[in-house]
């Protein structure tokens, strides 16, 4: 049994959701300000998720799968090793954004 609810509360959050739609699709054509602290977190997101993919492209077309276990280990620490490095290098880009957005703006460059 389907219940429709037809009181005013129930009918005002169903005409609220369409105007929200509406307003949310003006907003998603709208470029939004960003927080340096923000985009460099993207970019962190990004630059990992790039290091998987081409990493796992790499490894299917090498058919790396049909390599010895040897070149496996040294492609899989490789790819260990990269990983760390870009993980690294976003973390201290995220907390150089972080700490210049603490900092009064008097003291800013």
């Amino acid at each position: 049994m389907v219940t429709i609810r037809t009181t005013p509360r129930y009918i005002w959050r169903d005409e609220l959701a369409v105007s929200v739609d509406r307003h949310a699709t003006k907003v998603m054509h709208m470029k939004l300000p960003t927080s340096p602290t923000r985009r460099r977190f993207l970019e962190f997101l990004t630059s990992v998720a790039a290091v998987h993919v081409i990493a796992i492209t790499a490894y299917y077309a090498l058919d790396l799968a049909q390599t010895p276990a040897r070149q496996q280990r040294f492609f899989a620490w490789a790819w260990i090793a990269v990983t760390i490095v870009v993980v690294l290098v976003g973390l201290q880009r995220i907390k150089r954004a972080r700490r210049a957005a603490a900092r009064p703006a008097s003291l800013r460059r």
